[in-house]
């Protein structure tokens, strides 16, 4: 690419000899078959398979490609374009400026927000150890302390003995099963 006429765009007439209206978006629909858009600038290139500058022509920016650029410009090319960290967080402060200097924003933040409801308990995680016990580690104490507790026929009984916290956090989810943890029927956190 040469240059390009940001003045003008596809959705201006080419003026070609034969059709001087038709449009630049008209005349690649008719003759490649494309949808270019209209608001998009033309850019002058110069003529196709031409080494030595010479004729330039007029293309829309939708049907141009990047073909002059070694494999190592183009995996450089994301690096160039982006922005600086300390440009892009002049850019947010500066949107940012502007919406809490709106009218909508500072009417939102003279009034109070006010929401109903409950907070949840952190769940228990109960994960078997042997046949009828079960190791509780709290979400509230994890990484910190967990229990072992016995499971009886009355229900759950108090903590019997604390049991060091597992190496490493839980990676997902698994129900116990039959081929799961050895036939435990509970939820429980599977370390890797």
């Amino acid at each position: 690419m040469k240059r390009g006429e940001m003045d003008e765009n596809t959705g201006q007439p080419a003026k070609r000899r034969s059709n001087p209206g038709e449009m630049f978006a008209q005349y690649f629909t008719r003759k490649c078959g494309v949808t270019v858009n209209p608001a998009r600038p033309v850019l002058q290139c110069p003529l196709a398979g031409r080494t030595k500058s010479g004729r330039l022509l007029l293309y829309p920016a939708d049907v141009l490609r990047l073909s002059t650029l070694r494999a190592e410009q183009l995996t450089k090319l994301p690096t160039l374009c982006s922005l600086y960290p300390e440009e892009r967080m002049q850019r947010v402060k500066v949107a940012l400026a502007r919406i809490a200097a709106s009218k909508l924003m500072k009417t939102m933040l003279a009034q109070t927000i006010v929401a109903r409801g409950e907070v949840l308990r952190a769940p228990c995680i109960y994960a078997p150890a042997a046949q009828n016990h079960y190791n509780v580690i709290l979400a509230v104490e994890y990484p910190g302390q967990a229990h072992r507790i016995h499971k009886t026929s009355d229900g759950w009984t108090t903590p019997i003995a604390g049991i060091p916290p597992p190496p490493s956090p839980p990676s997902r989810w698994l129900r116990g099963g039959r081929r799961g943890l050895a036939g435990a029927d509970a939820w429980a956190f599977f370390w890797p």
